[in-house]
């Protein structure tokens, strides 16, 4: 792991989401991993997985 890792809250935050929402794209294969019970997100994964689902210019 190389970049900064988010929380589900972090994500939900970044992009004005619900958590389901987040929950969803994990379900369409948005990269995350398991730490104890909590789910983590690489930053840099997040940013090229919205870039290829949408016009997200990453402002």
């Amino acid at each position: 792991m190389a970049g900064k890792l988010l929380t589900t809250g972090q994500v939900m935050e970044i992009f004005q989401v619900s958590r389901a929402t987040v929950e969803r794209w994990r379900k369409e294969g948005l990269k995350s991993f398991k730490i104890g019970r909590g789910v983590r997100f690489e930053e840099a994964d997040i940013i090229e997985w919205k870039k290829s689902k949408s016009n997200y210019n990453g402002d």
